[in-house]
């Protein structure tokens, strides 16, 4: 018998066996919604209402249309999985344009779902030599196989300077998020602090809104909230569902960078009484938000939570998404779940240090929810785009969740490349078939994304980066020839890109060119190998950070650090040319916050959080109505 579709009815795609193919990905939807749709067999049927008057030129395109829907139903049921487009020609660019505005509506425009990890390292994916990746992260090991992995990708050393260069395609000196490390002061977002990303850059989901995108955020925001003006929903997103803070507990979602005289990290004194200050919101609409609504979900753990909210945004989509889903693990915070493996785990731990093993668990469940976003996916039978990477390196060091870099030099905080080289990769059904683990080695920044993303929207990349002061480089072509070719050699490292300014100011600076790498005035680091037994730890002197230093690396003849060149005469002709480098970017666009960085308790605060719940034990992280600042 035949089965009701219920909502593809009113949001199917049509497509024609031609987009199905993968040439022109043309689509029109279902005339009505009072229109029933049946899947029968391999047949898609659409039983009109009682019938129109029609001329005779749309009733032999309906024909057509029934025609092409049958057709591409057979051939995707019989394809077996994901639809995989054969290799458009050489010089059709993936995702190209429509040639004109009237004919833009036949562009299918992929979903794009942007999975951003926290603090997972080099060694802790589909590369790792202690965790087992077929039993930790299947899910992300099967898009890498199958996908294009991002050999030479590269992030920033801190949460909140990597998601403003995500959001932005901007390097972080220009939008007030470049400053000294670990030692020397940083720009990260904790939960008290009063600036965020000027109101002057246009972020991401606002560039793809102009492509017609619907735009979700899901999970960790933490580039600004001290003003309702600097939140999601005010920034280009349509729907939130996360928190804004650097880190919370993954329980209880208390924030962890606050903590009272009496009662520790995560609670708050206000008019001489301690709360407990959570950090959750759920964002639908102006009419029906609150900004208590996230403490309905306090027991629950994050990753479950932001796994099943970006399932269902996907699944209710109307049209083309773009997902961020910034997932908490996997954060240095306490809280824990009850897990099927849980006996494993524990096994785990004897092998592998307590904070090991929980890190491999929450990665896990982020692997689960990754396998749960591709199914709803494959469900909305449209081509999608999925990447994956982590904001910065991992941190060995950790209390609760250490991640691992191994063999890279460092960790999180310091700007080697075990804190900036991050595993990711591009899983997309716009690619054709191809062999497991084709690798694209050009250099690529997490500012990268902005113009690709423009680019796989049929969008126009060289008017974006025109109208803007983007530094945002496409990089879809290259990692499709890439793909078209699996087993060539990739020595084009720097076709696309050839340099990056991780970070400048007046004194200190970490920037490439080509091959080679300058640290000036930072902080050193050392190797953190995997450890083996319960209680091991690293020693004190490695998590140690000595500041002031400078280096010079050739990081394609030495990927892990172990040579510094910057006391070399050989080079001295080449420091000086990345020192005036460094120097002249600094002049010419380094953006000053006009007001002092602050992460005190105020009056302000105090205020606002004090009406964001009437409840005795909880108040909530809410805007205090900080100053604002556009450019």
């Amino acid at each position: 018998p035949a089965a009701r579709c219920g909502n593809l009815c009113r949001h199917i795609r049509v497509r024609t066996m031609e987009s199905v193919m993968g040439r022109k990905a043309g689509y029109e939807k279902v005339p009505d919604a009072e229109d029933v749709c049946y899947v029968e067999g391999e047949a898609v049927w659409v039983v009109e209402p009682p019938p129109r008057e029609e001329s005779p030129r749309a009733r032999l395109g309906l024909a057509l249309l029934m025609v092409g829907v049958l057709l591409g139903v057979i051939y995707y049921a019989s394809s077996g999985g994901p639809v995989r487009k054969d290799p458009p020609p050489e010089d059709e660019p993936v995702g190209s344009a429509p040639s004109s505005r009237e004919d833009e509506n036949a562009t299918v425009r992929a979903d794009i779902v942007h999975v951003i990890l926290d603090d997972v390292g080099r060694n802790d994916l589909w590369e790792s030599s202690d965790l087992d990746a077929a039993r930790t992260t299947p899910h992300i090991t099967q898009l890498a196989r199958d996908g294009v992995v991002l050999g030479n990708y590269y992030g920033q050393s801190y949460c909140t300077p990597a998601r403003a260069a995500l959001l932005t395609g901007k390097w972080v000196h220009k939008i007030g998020f470049s400053g000294a490390d670990v030692r020397g002061g940083t720009t990260e977002i904790l939960a008290l602090n009063n600036y965020s990303i000027p109101l002057g850059h246009r972020l991401l989901p606002e560039v793809l809104k102009e492509y017609g995108y619907e735009t979700h955020a899901v999970g960790k925001w933490n580039v600004g909230h001290c003003n309702e003006v600097y939140v999601p929903w005010r920034r280009g997103f349509d729907t939130f569902f996360g928190y804004f803070s650097d880190g919370i507990d993954y329980v209880t979602h208390q924030v962890d960078s606050v903590a009272s005289a009496r009662r520790g990290q995560g609670y708050v004194e206000i008019n001489a009484t301690e709360f407990a200050l959570v950090d959750l919101q759920s964002y639908e609409s102006d009419e029906t938000f609150s900004w208590s609504s996230g403490v309905a979900f306090a027991g629950n753990y994050t990753t479950t939570l932001f796994s099943r909210r970006a399932t269902e945004r996907l699944a209710a989509a109307r049209t083309h998404a773009y997902l961020w889903l910034g997932y908490h693990g996997m954060h240095d915070n306490d809280g824990d779940f009850a897990s099927e493996d849980d006996d494993y785990w524990t096994e785990a731990a004897s092998r592998l240090g307590a904070a090991r093993a929980r890190f491999g668990k929450g990665l896990r469940e982020i692997d689960r929810g990754v396998g749960d976003v591709v199914a709803t996916l494959e469900a909305r039978a449209r081509p999608y785009v999925v990447v994956v990477h982590s904001d910065n390196g991992g941190f060995p060091c950790a209390e609760y969740c250490a991640g691992n870099n191994h063999p890279l030099k460092g960790m999180k905080f310091f700007d080697f490349d075990g804190a900036l080289h991050v595993p990711a990769l591009l899983y997309s059904t716009l690619l054709p078939s191809r062999t497991a683990f084709a690798r694209y080695g050009g250099l690529m920044h997490h500012v990268d994304w902005l113009a690709t993303f423009v680019a796989l929207a049929g969008g126009d990349v060289d008017a974006l980066l025109d109208a803007d002061d983007f530094d945002s480089v496409d990089h879809s072509d290259f990692i499709r020839r890439q793909a078209l070719s699996p087993a060539a050699p990739d020595d084009d490292t720097y076709a696309a890109r050839s340099d990056i300014i991780f970070s400048v100011d007046e004194t200190h600076a970490t920037v490439r060119r080509g091959p080679f790498k300058l640290l000036r005035r930072r902080s050193d680091s050392t190797y953190y190998p995997p450890l083996h037994s319960e209680n091991a730890s690293y020693a004190a002197d490695q998590c140690a950070t000595p500041s002031n230093a400078f280096f010079l690396y050739n990081i394609d003849d030495d990927p892990y650090e172990t040579t510094n060149l910057y006391y070399n005469a050989s080079y001295a002709a080449l420091l000086a040319e990345l020192d005036a480098w460094a120097d002249a970017a600094y002049a010419a666009d380094y953006f000053h916050i006009p007001h002092p960085r602050s992460n005190a308790l105020t009056a302000d605060m105090q205020a606002a959080f004090s009406s964001s719940l009437a409840d005795e034990t909880t108040k909530v992280l809410v805007p205090w109505g900080c100053h604002v600042f556009y450019r």
